[in-house]
């Protein structure tokens, strides 16, 4: 088989995670994917595969001059990934080798800009120019809500200042190293905290291991405090991102009411606020 061009078997290698992804970004605005393997397909620094392009349904609306970018605009637009969504989407390689993609409300689009061909559309057709953003406009700007989602609470006031994105999908590299305040709180319940304990004893009970069994119910008993407040959690740390890892693990408290929360279908949305110092953190 032939391709266009070096990156193509790349991309379509990785074809049904790219189609996974952006129904997710759809759904929520944002997704990820690793696509560290593609530095087998082209002999590129690691500084040199940041870049960015943005489609609407089988429109290239921004091309890249770079080569492995021109032909993920390519393969999407050949094989039809987007043309069942209204919307607009951006597909950013970040430097640390990750695909990130964006779904862009439709009032990024305003009139006036060329749609950048790539041999399927006429030159002279228009859409609606991009939104001009600020200079200094980061990607993690973009990722971040400024406010919660879910319930409102008499708290909320507390959380000023806070950028806020849905847990199960925040990715520890998209974090600041800086020291801070984090909370975890509810977007949306499902099963009953008894329920919730109940399967995840359950699943652990399957191991015979006794003093982990012990430990995990000690840890799950925490949740029987979740009231109608939606804040679960709050703490503060020297470095955010670190934190947020040790969330996904052992190394944190919160980890086994948290995995038993996602696993029966509760949302949660994490929120973080930078602060000078570990100690103002904890004030």
């Amino acid at each position: 088989m032939s391709y266009r061009s070096k990156y193509d078997p790349f991309w379509l290698s990785i074809i049904d995670k790219l189609e996974k992804s952006i129904e997710e970004a759809y759904n929520r605005s944002f997704a990820s994917i690793d696509i560290s393997d593609i530095e087998g397909y082209g002999n590129r620094s690691r500084n040199s595969w940041y870049g960015k392009i943005i489609i609407c349904r089988d429109k290239i609306v921004k091309s890249s001059i770079m080569v492995h970018l021109r032909s993920l605009a390519r393969i999407l637009v050949s094989h039809g990934l987007l043309k069942r969504y209204n919307s607009c989407f951006s597909f950013t390689v970040t430097k640390n080798l990750e695909l990130i993609i964006q779904k862009i409300r439709n009032q990024y689009l305003l009139e006036g800009t060329r749609i950048n061909d790539l041999g399927n559309f006429n030159k002279d057709e228009k859409l609606h120019k991009p939104t001009v953003l600020r200079k200094n406009y980061s990607l993690e700007d973009k990722i971040f809500r400024n406010k919660p989602l879910g319930p409102k609470c008499i708290c909320d006031n507390v959380f000023e200042g806070f950028k806020w994105h849905e847990l199960s999908n925040l990715r520890s590299i998209h974090l600041p190293r800086e020291p801070g305040v984090y909370a975890i709180r509810v977007i949306e319940r499902r099963d009953s905290i008894v329920d919730i304990i109940k399967k995840l004893e359950n699943i652990i009970s399957h191991t015979g291991w006794i003093e982990l069994i012990e430990y995990v119910r000690s840890r799950l008993n925490r949740l029987y405090r979740i009231n109608k407040c939606p804040i679960i959690y709050i703490g503060s740390t020297d470095s955010i991102r670190s934190r947020f890892k040790d969330l996904a693990g052992i190394r944190h408290t919160a980890f086994f009411p948290i995995l038993a929360l996602l696993l029966s279908k509760w949302r949660l949305d994490y929120g973080f606020k930078i602060t000078s110092t570990r100690e103002e953190a904890l004030r």
